[in-house]
């Protein structure tokens, strides 16, 4: 299985405090359009999803932004040695 590389950037909004999530515009990895997005408190994983029926799908875009709700810290972070063509993995702590 090909390994996915890449980085991602997280900032936070000044009024919700939730965490915006930026993928950036040159990541090949982002090519369908859903996503599901799991936060476990030590990693985030975003796993393809082949249609936007997945419970839990979300659907992002290359060079855009998504929000989730997250003690994810402020900062950019690299994937994971064990992503993967299907699957992302982030550890943040």
């Amino acid at each position: 299985m090909e390994k996915a590389s890449g980085s991602i950037t997280v900032s936070e909004d000044k009024y919700s405090h939730e965490r915006r999530i930026y993928i950036g515009k040159n990541l090949e990895w982002f090519n369908v359009e859903y996503y599901r997005v799991i936060d476990d408190g030590e990693c985030l994983i975003i796993t393809k999803s082949r249609s936007g029926e997945d419970v839990g799908s979300h659907k992002i875009k290359k060079g855009q932004t998504f929000w989730i709700v997250s003690d994810m810290p402020i900062g950019k972070f690299h994937f994971s040695d064990e992503s993967t063509e299907d699957e992302i993995i982030i550890y943040y702590k």
